[in-house]
């Protein structure tokens, strides 16, 4: 895996580092209403990724889409196949969090992708 599907997972995954409990996913606001993620174990657990396969991480900031490892009640997508390479989870009294490695071209994500930022906190289309 290249130096950037390092950085993705970590950055992609770490954006769930809000302190939390297991049981106090925070939603995200945007375009789709109120989608609560968690994070609750190595192999599941919710990320963000652009709407649209291929689409830039950038151009997907404001209206980013909920993905999981598993299917949700809550209308997330499952990760494509082969997307994630490995996980690993990590618990704490303010956190849960969970990196690793990611393959970009399972979902046509391009290896020089400046990045960007996927919460709350981001851009507004």
């Amino acid at each position: 895996m290249t130096q950037f599907s390092t950085l993705m997972a970590t950055f992609g995954m770490a954006l769930l580092l809000w302190p939390s409990t297991l049981t106090n996913a925070h939603p995200l606001m945007r375009r789709v209403e109120n989608i609560d993620i968690q994070v609750t174990s190595n192999d599941n657990f919710c990320s963000y990724l652009p709407p649209s396969p291929g689409e830039s991480i950038a151009q997907g900031e404001g209206n980013a889409v909920p993905f999981c490892t598993q299917q949700q009640e809550s209308g997330t997508r499952t990760f494509p196949e082969g997307f994630i390479v490995s996980s690993h989870f990590e618990q704490k009294d303010t956190y849960v969090q969970v990196t690793g490695r990611i393959d970009p071209s399972k979902y046509g994500l391009s290896e020089s992708d400046g990045g960007g930022q996927y919460d709350n906190k981001a851009s507004r289309p």
